[in-house]
């Protein structure tokens, strides 16, 4: 009888490995063919039409972005009013020129929010981070321009000039030195001056920002279908949960650290402080449902350290292209703060200052493409151009490379958007 049940146990577990094997096979044989469909009716640029897989697409697009879509625009005369697609890193996606941005911008059948979370599907509550940032970020920022004046000082001082001492030149590696500061800049915002002092935090999220861009290029490259598996197997992956899992750990040991102050209010509490209590932020906009405060202070780290350091990364780079700006900057700053505190007031009376990151903004932004959106239900343009329900769009900023509208557009000049706005009726416009 044991060995009759022995037997049986035997083929059963060949059966499921069959099915098993079966299944994978299939799952692989459906990435192969993809999921991921054109939009038809959109040309389609940087695609090898003999590929039967979208993973050279994607990788041509990851390493050639910018010439796939300039090319495309160019080509604007075989196209649906300009409009065309090309394989994204997160699939197809349709891509309009910047004459759409106006009658898109806002529109209700347009969403961001799940755009958020069709592309990082690891924080579906989404919409609690987009509640932190206009509830309680967007209403403070006079307290936190006071912050960041205070915070800017003391980070500088401890980034470029508590080293060994001044010898002449020194090496810096500056897109480094920009995330760092950042770093410390948002963690004081978000979490308050004690954060400021845990060097681990203050490592987590900076390598926090790199690790997660290489893992989602990595995860990009395999069909979604497959992704919920492959991940698990991915060094990329790997390295990215062991670095959430270190700042769950952390945010945890602070919330207790916080909840367990003898003799104080709830730290916590939302209304507790505008400034450095994003836990409290995150905590009343979940509005008691279930939320990780770690895996969302990780995705603020990220969204504000991003954008931030790679802009100021390139504004430092044109200061030393064009080193005649530097006098001219400084002089501008020192006389607007002379006499007087720092305020939100100060940066627009920075002018010049404005002009010159503007211009370094337009000739390098961050984003190769504006207005990225998820259409949530088939949308018909005044030209008739019908995008359709469930499409990826993204506006390209073709303007910015317009010699009609910015004459000489590949050249940099630091006073462009400054003399823009002298002219009349032209003054809040740029």
């Amino acid at each position: 009888m044991l060995q009759h049940l022995q037997l049986v146990m035997t083929d059963v577990n060949l059966y499921q490995a069959v099915a098993l094997a079966g299944i994978l096979a299939f799952a692989i044989s459906w990435s192969l063919w993809e999921t991921e469909s054109y939009y038809p009716g959109f040309e389609v640029y940087g695609v090898d039409k003999k590929s039967v897989s979208l993973y050279d697409a994607k990788q041509k697009f990851m390493t050639d972005a910018r010439r796939i879509l300039f090319d495309g625009a160019a080509k604007g005369e075989i196209q649906i009013n300009g409009v065309f697609q090309i394989v994204s890193a997160n699939g197809p996606r349709l891509i309009l020129p910047s004459n759409y941005a106006d009658e898109l911008k806002g529109h209700k059948h347009l969403s961001a929010r799940r755009l958020i979370a069709t592309a990082a599907r690891a924080l579906m509550h989404s919409d609690i981070i987009v509640d932190t940032i206009r509830k309680n970020l967007t209403n403070s920022l006079g307290p936190i321009a006071t912050i960041l004046h205070e915070e800017t000082a003391t980070g500088i001082d401890q980034m470029y000039f508590n080293t060994e001492p001044y010898d002449g030149w020194r090496k810096y590696d500056e897109k480094q030195h920009s995330i760092g500061l950042v770093g410390m800049l948002s963690t004081r915002i978000f979490l308050g001056p004690e954060m400021v002092k845990n060097k681990r935090w203050l490592a987590i999220t900076t390598d926090y920002t790199i690790v997660l861009m290489i893992a989602a290029r990595a995860l990009r490259m395999w069909t979604p279908v497959l992704r919920p598996i492959v991940h698990w197997f991915l060094p990329e992956c790997t390295a990215l949960r062991r670095v959430s899992r270190d700042a769950r750990n952390i945010i945890d040991d602070e919330v207790k650290r916080i909840e367990a102050q003898v003799g104080q209010p709830d730290e916590l509490s939302p209304s507790k402080s505008s400034i450095g209590n994003s836990l409290g932020w995150m905590r009343a906009a979940a509005k008691g449902t279930s939320f990780n405060l770690g895996d969302g202070q990780l995705f603020l780290s990220f969204a504000s350290l991003h954008t931030t350091s790679d802009l100021l990364t390139k504004t430092l780079v044109n200061l030393c292209t064009f080193p005649e700006f530097q006098d001219l900057l400084r002089n501008e700053i020192l006389d607007t703060l002379r006499g007087k505190s720092f305020d939100p007031t100060c940066l627009s009376q920075m002018r010049l200052l404005d002009s010159f990151m503007k211009e370094t903004q337009r000739l390098a932004p961050a984003s190769l493409s504006l207005m990225n959106r998820l259409v949530e239900k088939n949308i018909t343009l005044h030209d008739g151009t019908v995008l359709p329900n469930g499409a990826l769009i993204s506006v390209i900023p073709s303007r910015l490379y317009d010699d009609e509208i910015y004459p000489q557009a590949i050249e940099f000049d630091g006073y462009r958007f400054l003399n823009l706005r002298a002219k009349a009726g032209e003054e809040t416009h740029h």
